[in-house]
């Protein structure tokens, strides 16, 4: 059952990782995604915040299930 739950976190940080990266690098995609289509640069910096704050806790995220460290998680 560990490993079922280890497995699970590992996917599902990547995929929190892999959006933070797409809302970082392609802000005005990811913000038309999400329902919310911003047009201008000034207007990304919400999408790019939130690619940042993601693709951060994807990685601490991933990096806690590899090592099989649940209770972080």
């Amino acid at each position: 059952m560990r490993s079922k739950a280890v497995a699970l976190a590992g996917l599902v940080s990547i995929v929190i990782l892999l959006l933070g990266i797409r809302a970082f690098l392609d802000p005005l995609a990811a913000s038309a995604s999400f329902g919310l289509p911003m047009h201008t640069d000034p207007e990304t910096a919400s999408a790019r915040i939130y690619g940042a704050r993601n693709a951060l806790l994807g990685a601490v995220a991933l990096v806690f299930a590899m090592r099989g460290m649940l209770q972080p998680l």
